[in-house]
């Protein structure tokens, strides 16, 4: 499997910090709401079969990772 950060991380409604991931295969997108506290990881499971919960943690893992590479982004998170 391999994931590719798509675009720039934003901040989501609840003050977190939104990162898209894609991870193919299967070829979807996996939104990460990403905050120093945790994760947490959606997306469209249509389709995958027994690999979900290992697409999202493992885009979950690449969220962290790309925030720990760049923690200017940080300033994004905002605790409401």
């Amino acid at each position: 499997m391999h994931f590719k950060i798509i675009g720039e991380p934003r901040t989501d409604l609840l003050g977190r910090i939104s990162i898209r991931v894609e991870a193919s295969p299967p070829g979807a997108v996996v939104e990460v709401s990403w905050s120093p506290m945790g994760a947490h990881a959606f997306a469209d499971y249509e389709g995958w079969g027994s690999n979900e919960l290992k697409v999202l943690r493992c885009a979950i893992d690449e969220a962290s990772r790309y925030m720990r590479e760049h923690p200017e982004k940080r300033s994004l998170y905002r605790a409401i």
